[in-house]
């Protein structure tokens, strides 16, 4: 698909954002192989400092970065990955996943929360298909035992870091783990919950 955009960006540190005025079909089609060649070719950092031209801060807890909004240069970055771990957060009304991510500085980005839309439609066929086969596990387990390595092997191991909207006054702009390759597939459901259900 094709995009309308407007010239007009929006406040920083979003300068990346534009309006869409519509989507036009291109007739073309890019393999997720394709795709993550594009997205090296776009802005990609090592480390932590990189990712939005400044410095990140945590809480003393040690959970997700944020981004001082009058000091990160941009709001959207991609990096690799050399380890990642899940969890899954269970509440009453709704089921949330985060990661942690390790990338080749040795840093580490802790609960950052996954905002990838297959991702999310994936967890939730996970969370679906273990109730109905009434598993003594949880999703966690099964993201962590049995996708987690799909994952490692893959030549497409590639994140795409994104900072959320200024939070009130504070103008902390928290990290968000927008898209996460490789994106899921549906032989890891089928396949993989089946040889756990069966084991």
């Amino acid at each position: 698909m094709k995009c309308n955009l407007t010239a007009t960006s929006c406040a920083a540190p979003h300068i990346e954002d534009r309006q869409s005025t519509g989507l036009l079909p291109t007739g073309r089609w890019l393999s997720e192989d394709d795709l993550i060649r594009c997205l090296n070719h776009a802005e990609v950092s090592q480390d932590l400092k990189g990712l939005f031209g400044c410095a990140l801060n945590s809480d003393s807890r040690g959970g997700n970065w944020w981004a001082d909004r009058k000091e990160a240069t941009r709001s959207i970055c991609g990096c690799l990955y050399t380890n990642i771990w899940f969890h899954v957060i269970e509440e009453p009304e709704r089921t949330s996943l985060r990661a942690r991510m390790a990338l080749p500085s040795n840093e580490r980005l802790n609960s950052i929360p996954v905002v990838d839309r297959e991702w999310r439609l994936f967890l939730h066929q996970v969370t679906a298909g273990i109730k109905k086969a009434g598993r003594p596990y949880g999703a966690e387990q099964f993201l962590n035992r049995f996708i987690r390595p799909q994952l490692l092997r893959s030549l497409n191991g590639f994140a795409r870091i994104g900072l959320a909207r200024p939070e009130g006054e504070s103008g902390r702009c928290w990290l968000m783990l927008d898209s996460l390759f490789p994106q899921p597939r549906e032989e890891w459901l089928d396949g993989l919950l089946g040889a756990v259900v069966d084991g």
